[in-house]
């Protein structure tokens, strides 16, 4: 539910904030001013709370077991082996209840009574105060607290109306709640109040983490399969909350050891439910992260991964191994706090980058700057401890001389180690410079060194991505329908597979289509042009801020400046604006792509054209071998018949009529050969018009009327030779078929063209066949649907018996 109360600033913090928006909720303000109180209300307890040496460091019993001369007890006179027996009269016991140590205030002075072997010693004792003593930790904690709260604020400043940058602003605030996590169990008034706000908040801090992974980016899969599991665990939350919150007022009727470790037992409860919750948060997070699809989304679940399993594991730990943390911090005064600290920082910072989308305006440079020295502090320092321990070694004693060279090891380390630094930091921002010669020098190198591969539109693609880091860019190229295809694109649609090359086969990703009018009304003249002054753009080009036009390099004038292709960039990761220098490179790069794709067809085209020679090449060998040489050996076998049988006359007249029919069929092959041969044939016109003088001379010789019924042919409409071949092959296979077969008188011949599409009719009315009956489908009728398939046509036969046979040939020509 959203507040009805709403915070209206005045004009002077407008212009003063001027992103800021005009109307912003109360809720947010008011949860910033809790925390604000709830940390102020706890450090006037650790400011008004004493510290003791011995309820710090030796337990229960109050034996003294530590009191080596570098500790703070033997400083106040405690020794090894002490009892402490009373503090003002105070028994060690009642020192366990925590109110006791309420009735003392820092800067008093306490006698405590030891036993020392046999004798009673009274020791005066001056009390410190636990902010005072811990002020090297205090200090930066609450930093980390103020850091917590801006982040929240900082998100919400930059998406106000982002639900996602909502639920984050809550959770930050709920752990910056949540990081002042000792609780004071007193009557003073500070201490009731901000234990209250710890009882009713604690409980919240891992059920907001499950709530903002179920809805960021967006609701999940989980959240719309179990729509009440949020509220289930809000439910439960609540109840716990109201657990603390009244077991915490219930003690304070009545302050005792018992009624402390009850109310003790429920903070750990919390503690347990907290990192259940993170346990679960982090599963939610990997079933995110392994299924969620946009490219933009998964990266910003990297980060979402970074601070869940470095930030988040201690605390998770934390919750189901409790005691062992414990004697941790015993031992180490706030080390828990120190590892939930650095924890937090982490988790949160990664997160609010997941958020922001890598966005982080006018702090960028300050988070670059830090990575920076920080990284090169540690290097620096690291080496000169290593170059220090090296020089003790080898000037032993002499110190002074192993700290002069240690310095200077390190100083002339820095310069070589900040470059490095600098260099990957860049990479990461994907703020690396370049060069724009040598950038283009590589590029034409590696072209030029794959010009020939299938997959060159990718190099192209990837090419052009590693100097630029786009987040968004396509590479388009005209298609045989003059309309524009992606060939290679990296996208947030394309999910986790970032860079796609759409032009290899059995491609899964979707191809965009852009329709060719689109491009039509660009000048000859643009090289490149913005996206803004586009109107009509099309939905494929969205996110898209320039075009670079890919044209035609050729001598003729008609296709010199034709568009064949253009890139579409998006912005960088860099989110830097394009320069002069980005832009001319590009087009550079336009022009060279240009020349190599040029390259690379004119060398597929001079293979494919090799390929053709040499397949002709066989095909002539087997025509000639299969008819010519089958035919003249017949020739020569009945020559040699026909002189054994000279004297034989009537046999001899026969062979030399068989002789004479054999070598006017090789006539008629050579001629089909020749015909099919001549490249000047290449076309539908000349096609037509050799099928139509073929059936004419094939019919009338024997005896069979031919109707032949042709369209008009356009002389330019080319044809290839293979193409040529098995039409032809076809028809006369059609056309034996029905002077073998048949018994027709009459047939029937069409052959026209209309819309890039070849129909051919031969029909008799003959005696047919039964089509159902597959037997009678002999090797004739086999061969014509291979060759017509061959082609990419189909063939459709229609037969009745005694009525005739109807063949058609189909052929669509690309």
């Amino acid at each position: 539910m959203q507040s009805k109360f709403k915070l209206h600033f005045p004009q002077s913090f407008r212009k003063l904030f001027p992103a800021f928006p005009e109307k912003f909720h109360f809720h947010y303000f008011l949860f910033t001013l809790l925390v604000i109180i709830e940390s102020l209300l706890y450090l006037k307890g650790r400011y008004d709370s004493v510290y003791f040496p011995v309820l710090w460091e030796y337990g229960a019993n109050g034996i003294v077991y530590n009191a080596n001369k570098d500790s703070e007890s033997y400083q106040l006179g405690f020794r090894q082996g002490d009892k402490i027996i009373s503090l003002n009269k105070y028994t060690y016991q009642d020192l366990l209840i925590w109110t006791t140590l309420d009735n003392f205030s820092p800067g008093e002075t306490i006698n405590v009574e030891v036993l020392r072997g046999d004798k009673i010693l009274v020791m005066p004792v001056i009390l410190k105060s636990v902010l005072n003593k811990f002020a090297f930790f205090f200090i930066p904690y609450y930093m980390l607290i103020a850091f917590v709260t801006f982040i929240g604020i900082f998100v919400l400043y930059k998406k106000p109306t982002d639900n996602s940058a909502k639920r984050f602003f809550i959770f930050t605030h709920v752990f910056a709640f949540c990081l002042n996590e000792t609780v004071f169990l007193n009557n003073s008034l500070y201490g009731i109040i901000r234990d209250a706000i710890f009882f009713l908040i604690f409980p919240f801090s891992g059920v907001v983490v499950i709530h903002f992974l179920l809805m960021f980016p967006s609701p999940n899969k989980i959240a719309k399969k179990f729509p009440y599991l949020i509220k289930i665990i809000y439910l439960a939350t609540i109840l716990l909350s109201l657990v603390g919150f009244f077991s915490h007022s219930l003690f304070l009727e009545q302050i005792n050891s018992t009624n402390t470790q009850f109310v003790l037992r429920i903070l750990s409860l919390d503690i347990l439910w907290m990192s259940i919750c993170l346990l679960f948060a982090l599963f939610i997070a990997i079933y995110n992260f392994f299924t969620i699809k946009g490219t933009v989304e998964h990266n910003q679940y990297r980060w979402i991964m970074v601070g869940i399993i470095l930030g988040l594991l201690p605390e998770t730990a934390f919750g189901f191994v409790q005691d062992f943390f414990q004697s941790l911090n015993n031992e180490t005064p706030y080390l828990r706090q120190t590892v939930w600290g650095l924890g937090t920082t982490i988790f949160l910072t990664s997160f609010s980058i997941a958020i922001l989308k890598y966005k982080l305006w006018d702090i960028e440079i300050i988070i670059k700057r830090t990575l920076q020295y920080t990284v090169l502090t540690i290097l620096v320092v690291g080496s000169y401890f290593i170059f220090f321990s090296l020089g003790e070694l080898l000037f032993e004693a002499q110190s002074n001389t192993a700290k002069i060279l240690s310095i200077i090891f390190s100083a002339i380390l820095f310069i070589p180690v900040r470059e490095v630094v600098q260099k990957k930091i860049d990479i990461i921002f994907h703020r690396e410079p370049y060069d724009p010669t040598e950038a283009a020098l590589n590029f034409e190198s590696n072209l030029i060194n794959n010009y020939n591969s299938p997959n060159l539109y990718g190099i192209i693609g990837q090419q052009i991505d590693n100097i630029f880091h786009f987040t968004n860019f396509k590479f388009f190229i005209r298609d045989n329908d003059d309309n524009y295809k992606t060939v290679f694109k990296i996208s947030p649609d394309t999910g986790n597979l970032e860079k796609t090359n759409l032009h290899e086969k059995n491609s899964e990703m979707k191809t965009e289509i852009i329709k060719n009018p689109f491009i039509q009304d660009i000048s000859s003249k643009d090289t490149f042009i913005i996206s803004s002054k586009i109107e009509q753009f099309p939905e494929e080009l969205k996110n898209i801020e320039l075009l670079f036009l890919i044209r035609k390099v050729e001598m003729s004038e008609k296709r010199r400046n034709e568009i064949f292709g253009f890139f579409a960039c998006g912005e960088k990761k860099s989110q830097r604006p394009f320069s002069r220098q980005d832009i001319e490179l590009l087009k550079l790069l336009a022009n060279r792509s240009s020349t190599i794709i040029q390259m690379s067809e004119l060398y597929k085209a001079e293979i494919e054209r090799r390929e053709a020679i040499q397949k002709e090449r066989e095909r002539i060998s087997k025509d000639m071998h299969d008819e010519i040489g089958s035919s003249l050996t017949q020739i020569a076998v009945l020559s040699e018949l026909a002189i054994r049988n000279i004297d034989h006359k009537s046999s001899t007249e026969e062979i030399i009529k068989k002789i004479s029919r054999v070598s006017r069929q090789v006539v008629d092959n050579i001629s089909e050969i020749v015909w099919a041969i001549n490249p000047k044939n290449d076309s539908l016109d000349n096609l037509a018009a050799y099928l139509r003088e073929y059936a004419s001379d094939l019919f009338e010789s024997k005896g069979i009327h031919c109707i032949i019924n042709f369209s008009d042919f356009n002389a330019d409409i080319p044809l290839s030779s293979e193409l040529k071949r098995n039409i032809f092959l076809a028809v006369k296979e059609s056309f034996n078929n029905i002077i073998k077969h048949s018994n027709a008188e009459n047939v029937y011949f069409n052959f026209s063209y209309d819309k890039n599409k070849i129909n051919i009719l031969i029909k008799d009315d003959g005696k047919g066949f039964d089509i159902n009956n597959l037997k009678q489908k002999g090797n004739g009728l086999i061969n014509i649907e291979k060759r017509i398939k061959e082609c990419g046509g189909i063939v459709i036969i229609n037969s009745e018996i005694s009525v005739g046979t109807e063949l058609k040939f189909e052929l669509l020509l690309k």
